[in-house]
C-alpha cells in the first residue's frame, strides 16, 4: 500500500526536523572543538578551576581537578605542586610529600617545590631535611627574598646560628640592592606589612623592635605599618604604637607599599641587634634584658580615659573599686584549631589544672580575670573569678586595659604574654614550651613542661635546650619517643605564690636556690639562649637533677 499524502508530509517534516537537530548539534560541537583541541587552554582552565576549589577550601575537589590537569600535561610540574599544596592544607602530609617529590622529579630545580616541601617538612619537625630544601630553593632562585629569609630561620632552628646570620646578611644586602634598582633609599623608611598587624602576637613584636631602636642597637628610620581593615588583630592595641610608626589605612597606599615591602620591609622574624641578625625570641631576650638593666619604663600604655572606663566596666562585673586582679590566659588550641594538631598541641594546656592557683589568688585578696576567645571552655564558677573571655563585655579596648592593668599575668606560650610584657606586666609563664625560647623580662617566673623518654626518665634541661630551638613540633617529639608532661596543679600554685611574695618584696632565695638558677642560666647561655626570667624555685628544687645540681 502506498502511503497517503498526509503521512508523507508528516514524515518529511520529521526528517527535516531531525536534519536541523543534527546540523545544529554539529555546529555546537564545532564551536566547542577549538577549546577541546587546544590542550593549553584546557590545561589552564583546569588549573584555574583547581585554584577556585582551593579558595573554597574544597581540598579533595581541588586535588581531583589538578590530577586531571596532570594527565593532560604529564611532563608539567605545576599540577603536582598544586596537588601538594592542597594535600598539605588538608593535612594529608604523606600525599603532599609524594606530590612535591613528583614535581621535583619533573623539574629538579623547581624553587617553589623545594620551598613548599621545606615548609611542610618544618611543620612535621623534619628540620634537617627542611634546611636542605630551603637551600635548594635559594640556589635555584637567588633573587627570591622570602625564601632566603625563611632559609635563615631554618638554619637557626638546627642551631646553625652563624649560618643563619650569613644568610640573613645576604638577604638584607639583596633587599637594599633591589630597593636602589627601583630608585628607593632603603634607609629612608621601612614597611611593616600585614604579618606584623594581622595577628596579636606578631603585633606585640613591635615592642622589642622599637626597643632595639631606642637602645641604639638598630637604626632609626621612618616606619609605615600597613593596617588594612580586615588584617588588624586588635585596633585598640595597634593604635598605641601610632607615636612610633605611621599607621597606613588607605587602601591605595597599602597596595602601593605592599608592592615594595619585599625589599623595603623589615621581617619580624629576623631582627637586627648591633648589626647582627637574630631570630626574634633571641632578639627579644637581648632587648628586654638591656631594657630592664637600664630600668626603662614601658613604651606604651592605655590612656587615662580608657583606664577609668575599664574600672567602670569591672565594677559592673562585680569587682570592688579598690580590688587588685591578676589575669589568666591558657592556650587551649581552639583559636588556631590546634587541638589534635600534632605540630602545635605541645603548647596547649588544660585550664582545669589552674583552678587551685585561681583560688590561691582569691584567698590572698585578689581577683582573677580569664582572657581569651569564644572557643575556650567555660571556667567552673568560683568566687572572685570572672570568665571575661566568654562574656558580653569582651572588646578590643578592654583586652588592652586588662592586659596593661593586671598585677601579673598567668600565661602559656601565646600572644597575650607578649602583649602584657609590652606594658611591663610581670608574667608567670606556665606549661612553657619550648625551653629554648625565653623571650621574657627580668622578674618573670617560668614553669616549663618536661619531656619524658620511652624508658621513663626525663630529659635533662641541657638535653631539652639541645633540641631544635624555638619550635615545638609534636611530630618531632613523637618520632623521638618523647612524651610532653604538663605542669601539675601544685607547680602552678607554687609559681603563683612565688610571684605574689616577690611582688610584696618578701621573697628570700637560699644560696642553694641561687646556685641552681645560675647553673641553668650558664647552661642555657652555652646553647646560645639568653635567660632574663627565672624558673620557679620550687620547681627547680623538685627537679634539681635535671640541671645537674643538688
Amino acid at each position: 500500500m502506498r502511503p497517503n499524502g498526509s503521512s508523507s508530509s508528516t514524515r518529511l517534516k520529521t526528517l527535516r526536523a531531525i536534519k536541523r537537530l543534527i546540523v545544529g548539534g554539529l555546529g555546537r560541537l564545532a564551536s566547542l572543538r577549538p577549546e577541546r583541541a587546544d590542550p593549553e587552554k584546557r590545561f589552564a582552565d583546569l588549573m584555574k578551576a583547581g585554584a577556585a576549589h582551593e579558595q573554597q577550601r574544597e581540598w579533595r575537589r581541588a586535588v581531583r581537578t589538578y590530577k586531571r590537569a596532570a594527565r593532560l600535561r604529564p611532563r608539567h610540574s605545576a599540577p603536582h605542586l598544586a596537588i601538594g599544596n592542597s594535600e598539605a592544607s588538608a593535612r594529608r602530609h604523606d600525599r603532599a610529600i609524594e606530590a612535591f617529590n613528583a614535581a621535583l622529579t619533573l623539574d629538579p630545580s623547581s624553587p617553589q617545590a623545594h620551598f613548599r616541601l621545606g615548609e611542610l617538612l618544618t611543620h612535621l619537625g623534619l628540620y634537617e631535611d627542611a634546611v636542605e630544601h630551603f637551600a635548594r630553593a635559594v640556589d635555584s632562585k637567588p633573587e627570591w627574598l622570602e625564601a632566603r629569609e625563611v632559609f635563615g630561620r631554618a638554619l637557626w632552628t638546627v642551631h646553625d646560628h652563624a649560618g643563619a646570620q650569613k644568610v640573613w646578611r645576604e638577604w638584607k644586602r639583596l633587599q637594599d640592592e633591589r630597593a636602589r634598582e627601583h630608585g628607593l633609599d632603603p634607609d629612608e623608611f621601612r614597611v611593616l606589612n600585614h604579618v606584623w598587624t594581622g595577628w596579636l602576637g606578631n603585633n606585640a613584636h613591635f615592642d622589642p623592635y622599637i626597643k632595639l631602636r631606642e637602645l641604639g642597637w638598630a637604626p632609626k628610620r621612618k616606619l609605615k605599618m600597613l593596617a588594612a581593615k580586615d588584617k588588624v588583630a586588635n585596633k585598640a592595641y595597634l593604635s598605641l604604637w601610632s607615636r612610633y610608626a605611621e599607621v597606613v589605612t588607605d587602601d591605595a597606599e597599602i597596595e602601593k607599599l605592599s608592592s615594595i615591602s619585599a625589599f623595603m620591609g623589615d621581617s619580624l622574624y629576623a631582627m637586627w641587634v648591633n648589626e647582627n641578625p637574630a631570630y626574634f625570641p633571641h632578639a627579644i631576650a637581648l632587648a628586654q634584658g638591656e631594657w630592664n638593666k637600664q630600668h626603662r619604663a614601658a613604651l606604651i600604655g592605655p590612656s587615662e580615659a580608657d583606664n577609668r572606663r575599664g574600672r567602670q566596666e569591672l565594677a559592673r562585673m562585680g569587682m570592688p573599686a579598690d580590688a587588685w586582679f591578676a589575669c589568666l590566659h591558657v592556650r587551649e588550641g581552639g583559636f588556631w584549631n590546634e587541638a589534635g594538631n600534632a605540630t602545635d598541641s605541645p603548647r596547649v594546656a588544660k585550664v582545669d589544672s589552674y583552678a587551685p592557683a585561681l583560688r590561691h589568688i582569691v584567698s590572698h585578696g585578689g581577683w582573677v580575670i580569664r582572657l581569651g576567645d569564644k572557643t575556650m571552655r567555660p571556667l567552673p564558677k568560683m568566687p572572685g573569678v570572672i570568665d571575661y573571655a566568654l562574656s558580653n563585655e569582651k572588646s578590643d579596648w578592654m583586652d588592652v586595659f586588662l592586659a596593661a592593668n593586671c598585677r601579673f599575668l598567668i600565661a602559656t606560650n601565646s600572644a597575650l604574654f607578649q602583649v602584657a610584657m609590652s606594658f611591663g606586666v610581670p608574667i608567670v609563664a606556665t606549661n612553657w614550651m619550648p625551653l629554648s625560647s625565653f623571650p621574657m623580662q627580668a622578674g618573670d617566673i617560668v614553669v616549663p613542661k618536661l619531656l619524658r623518654e620511652k624508658h621513663g626518665g626525663f630529659l635533662t634541661f641541657d638535653e631539652m635546650l639541645a633540641l631544635p630551638r624555638d619550635v615545638w613540633s609534636g611530630y618531632y617529639l613523637e618520632r623521638k619517643g618523647l612524651t610532653v608532661i604538663d605542669n601539675a596543679p601544685q607547680d602552678i600554685v607554687a609559681a603563683v605564690d612565688e610571684m605574689l611574695v616577690r611582688l610584696d618584696q618578701g621573697w628570700k632565695s637560699s644560696d642553694t636556690a641561687l646556685a641552681r638558677a645560675d647553673a641553668f642560666r650558664r647552661m642555657a647561655l652555652g646553647r646560645h639562649v639568653v635567660v632574663n626570667a627565672a624558673i620557679s624555685e620550687l620547681f627547680l628544687q623538685r627537679h634539681a637533677s635535671l640541671v645537674g645540681t643538688p
